[in-house]
């Protein structure tokens, strides 16, 4: 039996992108796929965003509505996203956004760190979540 050759493999971040899309121009699309490529850009890190895989023709994406039926499926596809990922990072906006800060507490819950940015900044951990006994 001949040895294999080992192969290196470079470790891989995999980082899920959390933001407002509902009411948005194309979903928010452009700001998810922007915060993609800068995240992208540092070797080893790969990212998921809502709607990965889903494909659709012009004509559906033109009338496509956030119906509840279409929140809950996307939604549920989402948590499967979040659980694989080793951080979760969010737009500008993420508070008012209803799926978002839904996104953002299973992270939490499961001790996932998620990344904001203020001013430039990037932070961890820097939103917290208590729950008060009444």
């Amino acid at each position: 039996m001949t040895p294999r050759p080992w192969r290196v493999l470079e470790p891989q971040v995999l980082i899920y992108v959390s933001g407002p899309m509902t009411d948005q121009p194309n979903f928010n699309r452009e700001a998810f796929e922007e915060l993609r490529q800068y995240i992208e850009s540092e070797p080893g890190h790969k990212v998921i965003i809502p709607g990965d895989g889903e494909e659709y023709t012009y004509e559906e994406l033109e009338t496509l509505t956030a119906t509840p039926e279409n929140r809950e499926r996307w939604l549920r596809k989402d948590v499967e996203d979040i659980l694989r990922c080793d951080e979760v990072w969010v737009l500008p906006g993420w508070e008012q956004s209803r799926g978002s800060t839904f996104e953002v507490l299973i992270a939490l819950e499961l001790g996932i760190p998620v990344v904001t940015e203020n001013d430039g900044e990037l932070k961890r951990d820097d939103i917290t979540w208590e729950v008060r006994n009444a």
